[in-house]
């Protein structure tokens, strides 16, 4: 119904009963051009149902294209803002952990999520929509986003808060529940900043992999229907059959002489 041939295909049940019924039909009037045409029909029925799966593997095979091409265009425009992201962290093991605010920085772990954890709860308590810095962990900014959320309290609805390290590939938010301490936020916030890594060597190892597929589907596509010629044979013969059985049709269909329907009829009005 969508036009997308690749999803589903309903075949007709009763095309090979109707091949059967006018193979009988021509053995029973026992002229051997309608015996022909009944095998003719047959084998363009199986021909034209080959014809439609060439048709369906093509389709698929474009879409199949289609999919690791943009993996590998996504891939390439993420990949050089990830080594960005890689170059400009600072590290934070040991003491070198620091959270860098305009009010002054605080560099003891479970401080820094204790404040954390405060100004989320405060923007949720406030519930005003909105998106504010809370200070730089390792070269990155902080960031906290309040907006409308699902759930109604009383007559106003809540907010949804979001804690989330801003990065030149994207923004990667913090995990933040309900029993979530001080010293684990931080926990968390660290290993964001070291997966950063892990996402480097995700995106190259995609490219790679989509790189590898592609030529194998690109191999495939164009190419032309092994049958092709026979199809278009078999249909210039039936043509040819239906148009030598049209004019023999013609030819012995009697002359209606309609003199006599026409003296009745001035009888009648007489």
């Amino acid at each position: 119904m969508s036009g997308d041939r690749s999803i589903r295909r309903i075949e007709d049940i009763g095309g090979e009963g109707g091949n059967q019924f006018a193979m009988a039909k021509a053995l029973a009037s026992g002229d051997a051009r309608l015996m022909h045409k009944a095998g003719l029909e047959a084998d363009l029925a199986r021909l034209e149902r080959l014809a439609a799966a060439h048709y369906d593997d093509q389709f698929a095979v474009k879409r199949a294209i289609d999919w690791p091409e943009r993996e590998i265009a996504g891939a390439e425009r993420q990949i050089p803002l990830i080594e960005a992201d890689i170059a400009c962290r600072q590290p934070t093991k040991g003491d070198a952990f620091v959270l860098r605010r305009d009010k002054g920085d605080i560099s003891e772990r479970e401080k820094v999520g204790s404040w954390l954890l405060s100004q989320l709860r405060l923007a949720a308590k406030n519930g005003e929509a909105g998106v504010w810095n809370l200070g730089r962990i390792g070269g990155f900014a902080v960031m906290c986003e309040a907006g409308p959320g699902r759930r109604v309290r009383g007559e106003k609805r809540a907010v949804d808060v979001t804690l989330f390290v801003e990065a030149c590939s994207g923004r990667i938010e913090i995990a933040v529940e309900d029993d979530t301490k001080g010293l684990g936020l931080t926990s968390r916030l660290e290993h964001a900043l070291l997966r950063i890594d892990d996402a480097l060597r995700d995106a190259i190892r995609m490219r790679e992999e989509a790189q590898h597929r592609l030529p194998s589907y690109r191999a495939r596509l164009g190419l032309p229907f092994a049958e092709q010629a026979m199809l278009d044979e078999k249909r210039a013969e039936l043509k040819a059959l239906e148009d030598d059985l049209a004019a023999t049709a013609t030819d012995e269909d009697p002359v209606h002489d309609d003199t006599e329907d026409r003296e009745k009829e001035e009888e009648a009005a007489a």
